[in-house]
């Protein structure tokens, strides 16, 4: 499995691009972030550090449509196909596969669907693939 090194400069460079896409008029009226445990969190919590009006909220009962749910990654889908009604709020994730069967309303950027991405925040000694199983 080929892997992919996204560093923490990448990361704020995409995180400038979020804000700079949640001022626009399309997404005005979001309010709220929620990052999906545990990858989107770090997301979640830059995205209401960088805008005042974003409120950071911790339970899936307090998102509406004015919210943001955000992740690290689109892998499979099957994560963001978990939370009900997923279509009707706006979505964002770093990274999105190719073969995903959840396709975020917007994304930053592209892996092929056996590339494994090693975020900053994560452990480099054991890495543990989306479905479960290890790699070490």
């Amino acid at each position: 499995m080929a892997k992919r090194f996204y560093t923490w400069k990448e990361f704020n460079e995409d995180i400038k691009n979020t804000v700079k896409t949640l001022l626009t008029d399309e997404f005005k009226h979001i309010n709220k972030v929620y990052g999906i445990p545990k990858g989107g969190l770090i997301i979640a919590v830059a995205l209401a550090n960088h805008i005042p009006k974003l409120i950071y909220v911790h339970s899936l009962n307090d998102i509406d449509e004015n919210t943001l749910i955000v992740d690290d990654i689109s892998d499979s889908g099957e994560t963001l196909l978990r939370i009900p009604n997923i279509r009707k709020y706006k979505t964002m994730c770093l990274f999105c596969k190719e073969k995903t069967r959840y396709q975020p309303t917007f994304w930053w950027n592209c892996c092929i669907h056996n590339e494994w991405v090693c975020f900053p925040w994560e452990s480099t000694e054991k890495e543990e693939v989306r479905d479960g199983t290890e790699i070490l």
